[in-house]
């Protein structure tokens, strides 16, 4: 009896290791399991203004940066092409993509040939932004392509924008060479060269290279000013005043470098604690009282 009864404890040991065996192998499986997702490498959006002369490093690698819209699709707006700009903490990027491109883009080895994808994308400032692209360059700015306009996500909104870097003076910019390019930046007390009233755009139109100059400097700032921003149709700044923008770089075939800053809105000239432009209203309310 005493046989029986331990391989009675044995045969059932046995089965019972078989089906928790196969409890496990079940439990197991690679089917029923999910699989964690690989992470993505953000890059450094820094990391793209490593130069080598006028042109990128990095030119023509592929990247996956991210950061929070300073300007959104809907200022630099100009028929065919998707603009905006996004920035990290380690500095700003110029998005820019080619909606009725049937080719790749200059320099660029990947990018979809088919533009369309890019139709209908709208970015709004606040925006977290992830994209994957391509270094690539024009004219001497540098430029991020993304691959597709199914590589561009939007993570978040209504993050805050980031303190625009402060400039003493243009010829400041002019030292800085790529290190701001794409950025927030601010200049104080810049005043237009020649007739401020020709120079300043009509509503519904593009103003091009406005000339800026603070006191002393030996260079000039272009500001262009583009219908989506609101701005054109307002009153000029008369005098000197301040301005905010996303600053870009280029370089002519003859080698001469020239800064332009792009306004978002008509709260980047004076911003802040500044004088509104003349002819304007602005509205205070305080403890529940409007006032003016």
């Amino acid at each position: 009896m005493e046989r029986v009864r331990r391989f009675t404890r044995v045969g059932l040991m046995g089965r019972m290791s078989v089906v928790l065996s196969l409890v496990f192998m079940i439990g197991c499986s690679s089917k029923d399991d999910p699989v964690p997702p690989t992470p993505v490498e953000i890059t450094d959006i820094s990391s793209m203004k490593e130069m080598d002369g006028n042109v990128p490093a990095n030119e023509g690698e592929t990247i996956t940066i991210e950061g929070v819209a300073t300007m959104g699709t809907g200022v630099m707006a100009s028929g065919r092409y998707m603009k905006f700009h996004i920035e990290d903490d380690t500095g700003g990027a110029y998005v820019f993509a080619d909606t009725e491109a049937l080719t790749p883009q200059p320099a660029v080895t990947t990018l979809q040939a088919d533009g369309s994808s890019f139709l209908g994308i709208e970015i709004y400032e606040g925006d977290q932004v992830r994209i994957r692209g391509e270094i690539g360059s024009h004219d001497g700015m540098i430029e991020f392509y993304p691959l597709s306009g199914g590589s561009i996500s939007v993570r978040d909104s209504g993050e805050s924008q980031p303190v625009p870097h402060f400039f003493a003076s243009v010829d400041a910019i002019y030292e800085s060479e790529y290190e701001h390019v794409g950025d927030l930046v601010r200049v104080n007390d810049v005043k237009i060269q020649g007739d401020a009233s020709e120079a300043w755009p009509e509503y519904g139109e593009k103003g091009k290279d406005i000339e800026l100059k603070a006191a002393g400097d030996t260079n000039t700032l272009y500001a262009d000013i583009y219908p989506g921003s609101g701005i054109p149709g307002s009153n000029y700044p008369e005098g000197t005043f301040n301005i905010v923008g996303v600053l870009h770089r280029e370089v002519a075939e003859g080698g001469e470098v020239a800064y332009t800053i792009y306004p978002r809105a008509l709260y980047d000239i004076n911003p802040e604690n500044g004088s509104p432009l003349s002819g304007h209203q602005l509205l205070v309310y305080k403890q529940g009282q409007k006032g003016q």
